[in-house]
């Protein structure tokens, strides 16, 4: 069964997900992925690259999910 987020956000095209990752000695932590998908031509899924105003979307997730962990007691330790 696939992880469901713990915190989702979406700003301008580009999305934001916070997951608990656990390792094989059974330690968590959380970690954040930042995309931007897109359907290509053939209508296959892709991740893309960004313009200025993604950007600055990307840098507000990206605080978003740093606040988030650091509140739930999270280090980045096991990064």
């Amino acid at each position: 069964m696939k992880k469901q987020p713990l915190l989702t956000n979406n700003k301008r095209s580009v999305q934001m997900a916070v997951f608990e990752q656990t390792g094989k000695d059974g330690g968590s932590w959380l970690s954040a992925t930042i995309k931007r998908p897109y359907k290509d031509r053939s209508g296959q899924w892709q991740h893309g690259s960004y313009s200025r105003e993604q950007l600055e979307a990307v840098v507000e997730l990206a605080l978003e999910a740093i606040r988030y962990i650091a509140e739930h007691g999270q280090t980045d330790a096991a990064a």
